[in-house]
């Protein structure tokens, strides 16, 4: 695929710079593929500094590409009161 504007060029570079997550990578291609058998929701956790959120990059950036809408929820934002 070749990138276009200055967005597509960084988030095809990010996607290349994302390395060691490719079982995590496989789970979220395989949410976004629409296997029976693949799973709703995946949990991301960990301790910072990690790569979560250039893994949530990705997985929003392949669900893009795929045709699928896209709303980022930041929980810092959440009210986490239980009603």
């Amino acid at each position: 695929m070749v990138a276009t504007g200055l967005a597509a060029r960084l988030a095809e570079a990010r996607a290349g710079a994302l390395v060691g997550r490719e079982p995590e990578r496989a789970v979220l291609d395989r949410m976004l593929s629409g296997a029976a058998d693949a799973p709703l929701v995946a949990y991301v956790h960990g301790p910072g500094g990690i790569g979560k959120s250039s893994l949530l990059r990705y997985a929003a950036r392949q669900a893009e590409l795929a045709g699928r809408r896209v709303v980022p929820v930041d929980a810092r934002f959440l009210d986490a009161d239980p009603r």
